[in-house]
């Protein structure tokens, strides 16, 4: 049996496509509440993430301030404790010292753990190819630049 071939078109006008625009106007109305709700809450999320991320890196520092700190526990200790005034003033010598000692522990920790982080790193690239030497170069620039952008933003 033989195929019988199809009857040539006659008289067939391609249609248009329409535009995307066209098609999004044209969906159906719960997918354009969806769609905007979608955006609507993705633009929450971001705006939300921004302010977060100032409220922490204010209470951060907040935190590391030492006079700021004083300030606090004495309010603290007043509010807790009922201190008279003349307390607060008697307590505010000793919590002073109390945490400009703390502050120079910080400073000094910092300062032994950059230098056990500096012996360890030259005993690692020992170890390392040249090109993983570069790569690990690379990698303590970006965390150095980091480090720098965040005592930046830190300091009161």
């Amino acid at each position: 049996m033989s195929e019988i071939p199809p009857a040539p078109a006659e008289n067939v006008t391609p249609v248009a496509q329409p535009s995307v625009m066209k098609k999004f106007f044209t969906f159906d109305k719960t997918w354009k509440v969806v769609i905007l709700l979608l955006v609507v809450f993705f633009a929450g999320g971001v705006a939300g993430a921004a302010v977060v991320g100032r409220l922490v890196r204010n209470a951060a520092a907040k935190a590391l301030n030492p006079s700021r700190q004083t300030e606090s526990i004495l309010a603290r200790l007043k509010s807790q404790l009922k201190l008279t005034d003349r307390q607060v003033e008697s307590v505010r010598p000793i919590v002073q010292k109390a945490t400009s000692k703390f502050q120079t522990m910080v400073d000094e920790t910092r300062e032994r753990s950059k230098a056990e982080l500096t012996t360890a790193l030259v005993e690692l690239n020992a170890q390392l190819t040249p090109e993983q030497q570069e790569v690990l170069k690379r990698h303590i620039s970006t965390m150095q630049k980091r480090a720098e952008t965040f005592r930046a933003r830190m300091a009161p």
